[in-house]
């Protein structure tokens, strides 16, 4: 038989396997490797910081799924690729030789290449992923907040950190909230309007926005790329994943960021068996936060990219939208959107995201 090894739970994947428990591929051995079949729907984790939707709101769980689908579950992580000989090593040194290969950890992230970026932030930082992970430890900032106000430090580089600080803020009241985020990325994010919504926004709330970037965490401090200390008692994390250290020797050619290079969509330019949907979510994250475009779309990229690559269909290329929406939470049941060079706010607009988000979550846990 044939083998299609699928990396990660991302959200493409989560469609993907939504596809294959639904539409069996003949003659083809499916494996997923991940370490968690269970995540908060990403678009729903702010809203959770806020305190207005529950884990369970927002909970995707792939186990009863796999389980009737006949589809092989590793719970364990790819630590090395060979792309040319078609095989990758797993985190428990087993190694796995594949025909195709689907790569979509989503915002899980390479922390030891962070690392090497950001000294200290293993040790100190509070990642906002894996979500599951996250969930559990959110509690543990709560219950220290009703003792003392905190000072609270959000490090960013996209859309999401914005979020994340003014939910922070509507669940934490009292607590001293910085928000470090270069506005060139920002910049290249949004338009002019929504760069507006934002800022009044952020200033409303009383949160302090710092144009810089940290390169350094300690006991108690962040170190700034201004050569200032900013006092912090919880760094959180808000960061886009960098590129996974096992690129490096896994064949595969790069770009300029040391991504996979791909020559359409999904697929890399020098092996034709390795897909990825990583690129397309970094890229996102750099330009502008799709939570509601083709990234969620129940006929993925990633799945359209398989199926016809494993079949022998001729490619389907799609043209990406002139606009997409874009919807920002901004703490607690209020939201903000842009669309082309309009932007707007109000709490009309969290009621429509709260019923994307739980549409979203229902397909996704249909049998």
């Amino acid at each position: 038989m044939k083998k299609l090894v699928i990396i990660g739970t991302g959200l493409q994947h989560v469609h993907l396997l939504l596809t294959l428990t639904r539409q069996a591929l003949e003659g083809v051995q499916v494996t997923l490797v991940a370490p968690s079949l269970r995540q908060l729907y990403g678009p729903m984790l702010p809203d959770f910081v806020s305190g207005v939707v529950t884990q369970e709101d927002g909970l995707i769980d792939l186990e009863a799924r796999l389980k009737r689908s006949g589809i092989r579950y590793l719970p364990l992580s790819m630590v090395a690729l060979d792309a040319q000989a078609q095989t990758l090593t797993l985190s428990n040194g087993n190694a796995l030789a594949f025909d195709w290969l689907s790569i979509n950890n989503g915002d899980l992230m390479d922390r030891a290449q962070l690392e090497l970026k950001l000294p200290g932030v293993r040790e100190h930082g509070l990642f906002l992923h894996p979500s599951e992970a996250f969930s559990k430890l959110w509690p543990s900032v709560l219950t220290l907040a009703e003792s003392r106000a905190l000072r609270i430090a959000v490090l960013g580089d996209s859309l999401q950190s914005i979020e994340i600080a003014l939910a922070v803020r509507h669940r934490l009241p009292s607590a001293s909230i910085t928000l470090v985020l270069q506005s060139a990325a920002l910049a290249s994010q949004c338009n002019a309007a929504f760069l507006a919504t934002l800022s009044l926004t952020l200033k409303e709330g009383q949160i302090t926005v710092l144009d810089d970037h940290a390169v350094g965490l300690r006991d108690g401090q962040i170190l700034l790329g201004c050569g200032a200390g900013l006092v912090c008692d919880v760094p959180m994390v808000a960061l886009g994943a960098p590129a996974p250290g096992w690129l490096e020797s896994s064949t595969l050619a790069l770009d300029e960021q040391g991504f996979m290079a791909t020559d359409e969509p999904q697929r890399s330019s020098s092996h034709p068996c390795v897909f990825t949907a990583d690129q397309a979510t970094a890229r996102d994250q750099q330009t502008v936060w799709h939570r509601h475009s083709a990234q969620v779309a129940a006929d993925s990229a990633t799945t359209q990219a398989l199926f016809a690559a494993i079949k022998g269909l001729p490619k389907n290329r799609r043209q990406a939208p002139k606009n997409s929406l874009t919807l920002v939470t901004g703490g607690g049941t209020v939201a903000m959107a842009s669309w082309g060079k309009y932007s707007v706010r109000g709490r009309w607009l969290w009621r429509l995201k709260n019923w994307i988000d739980r549409a979203a979550v229902q397909r996704l846990r249909q049998p």
